[in-house]
């Protein structure tokens, strides 16, 4: 009971931090860095990519992970493949072009049937090295294999807090204006000197109130399709369907 009750109340442990650098699965952060660093290198043009492997652990393209025709951009950020296929053809550094029309954009169903799964039994089943990966790329008549690293935002590649303000930047800048998500900065960046958190709340109300018709359209348009809210009010959630092996939507009042 001794050693069950040590350090009770005077230790405390929480899981390190992990954020997400994309708008997919986390199993998936570490694949997609390693192709947005590939094409910062190579002008990728589709016509001359011949063939994609990905080796990793079984973890990674377990069935739920492997969808190659998703039927919603959730299953499609759930896929390994076809958030490769979305990889290879967008710039994911910008999270809104994971949307409807790149889920049914015939060239990248395409490349995701093309794209080849290579489980490997003797890698780590759990923690972050499972989520390492080897991809082959044969393009333009060369052979190309990326090592993946821990993502960036994982507990062994955090983000630098300048990092975090350009990711902050970036994924509201359809929403917010520069001058705003500057004056949100700073407000976190001096949280530790706030004499009274009041004037942040206010900073946020202000901000909110100040959207334009077309930002609270985008904004509300993203919370229902993350929520999953018909205009109807009626909810969706969404499971694994091992019959048809795919996700489906289950709608409850």
């Amino acid at each position: 009971m001794d050693r069950l009750l040590q350090g009770l109340g005077t230790d405390w442990a929480i899981q390190p931090p992990s954020l997400k650098s994309y708008a997919t699965h986390v199993t998936h952060q570490a694949v997609v860095q390693a192709i947005q660093d590939f094409k910062r290198e190579h002008a990728l043009q589709l016509q001359h990519l011949a063939r994609v492997v990905i080796r990793g652990a079984p973890r990674l393209m377990e069935e739920r992970h492997a969808v190659r025709a998703p039927e919603s951009v959730m299953g499609g950020q759930y896929s390994l493949p076809f958030t490769t296929a979305v990889a290879l053809t967008r710039d994911l550094a910008n999270p809104l072009v994971y949307n409807d029309d790149t889920v049914r954009d015939p060239v990248v169903r395409n490349l995701a049937q093309r794209i080849e799964l290579v489980p490997l039994e003797d890698a780590p089943h759990e923690g972050l090295d499972s989520m390492q990966a080897e991809i082959l790329l044969e393009y333009a008549g060369q052979r190309y294999t990326l090592s993946t690293q821990p993502h960036k935002g994982s507990p062994h590649n955090p983000f630098t807090w300048e990092e975090v303000c350009d990711k902050f930047r970036r994924f509201t800048a359809s929403i917010i204006s520069t001058r705003q998500a500057t004056a949100l900065i700073e407000a976190v960046g001096s949280l530790e000197q706030a004499a009274d958190m009041a004037a942040v709340a206010q900073l946020v109300t202000r901000i909110y109130s100040e959207l334009t018709p077309c930002a609270m359209k985008t904004l509300l348009h993203r919370r229902l399709r993350d929520f999953s809210i018909s205009p109807s009010g009626s909810k969706t959630c969404h499971k694994w369907d091992k019959t048809t092996s795919n996700w489906t939507s289950i709608s409850r009042l």
